[in-house]
C-alpha cells in the first residue's frame, strides 16, 4: 500500500475521503483508527419507503376534490400543491442521504459520511478500508503486547512536538540568511 507524507499507510483515498492506519477522515471529520470499535454501512430504507408512501399520499385528497364546493377550489388546489411539493422535498433530502458510513466510538456511533443511493457502491469502498485498517491496527497492538514490535520509541509529548516545530522554523530562517549574506573572497 501507498504511504503518505509522513509516513502513514493509506488504505484508501480521494477528495472526499482518507483512510489511513492512523486515522480516517471524511467530509472534515477525523476520527483516530485505534479508537473506533466498529464500522458499518446503513441503508435507510425504512425512511426512504416511507417518504414514498408520504409522496403518494399527499395525492390522496385530489380524490375528493369533486367534493369540494366551486369556491373553496382555488385554495383547496392551493393547499394540495403546498402538501405535495413538501413531500417531494423530503423524499428528495431523504434521497440524497440514503447511504450512511457510521462508526462506532467510545459506544457512540457517528455518522461520518452519507451519500445517495448511486454511491453507496462508493461507500462500501470506504467501510471496507476502515475495516482492513482496524483489523490492521488490532493486529499492530498485539504485536505490540507481545513484545513482537519494541516499544522504545516514545512518542512526542505535545510540548516537545511545538518546540522542535520552532527549532526547525528558526532554523530554516537562519538557512535562509545565510545564503543571503554576501560571500567572503579568498584572496
Amino acid at each position: 500500500m501507498p504511504a503518505n507524507e509522513i509516513g502513514e499507510k493509506i488504505y484508501f483515498g480521494d477528495a472526499t475521503s482518507k483512510v489511513t492506519n492512523v486515522r480516517v477522515t471524511c467530509n472534515h471529520i477525523t476520527v483516530p483508527v485505534e479508537k473506533i470499535e466498529s464500522v458499518n454501512v446503513n441503508f435507510r430504507i425504512e425512511m426512504f419507503s416511507f417518504s414514498v408512501l408520504l409522496l403518494l399520499l399527499s395525492f390522496s385528497p385530489l380524490l375528493f376534490s369533486d367534493f369540494i364546493p366551486e369556491e373553496y377550489d382555488v385554495p383547496f388546489l392551493f393547499f394540495t400543491i403546498i402538501v405535495i411539493a413538501s413531500a417531494f422535498s423530503w423524499l428528495i433530502m431523504v434521497f440524497r442521504n440514503y447511504t450512511e458510513l457510521i462508526v462506532a466510538v467510545g459506544g457512540r456511533r457517528l455518522a461520518i459520511l452519507s451519500e445517495n443511493m448511486m454511491k453507496k457502491d462508493y461507500i462500501c469502498k470506504v467501510a471496507d478500508a476502515i475495516g482492513n485498517a482496524i483489523s490492521d491496527e488490532k493486529e499492530y497492538q498485539n504485536m505490540k503486547k507481545t513484545g513482537e514490535i519494541s516499544q522504545s520509541t516514545t512518542p512526542f509529548n505535545s510540548s516537545e512536538t511545538v518546540r522542535l516545530k520552532l527549532m526547525l522554523e528558526d532554523y530554516e530562517k537562519l538557512t535562509a540568511k545565510k545564503e543571503d549574506f554576501p560571500k567572503a573572497k579568498n584572496g
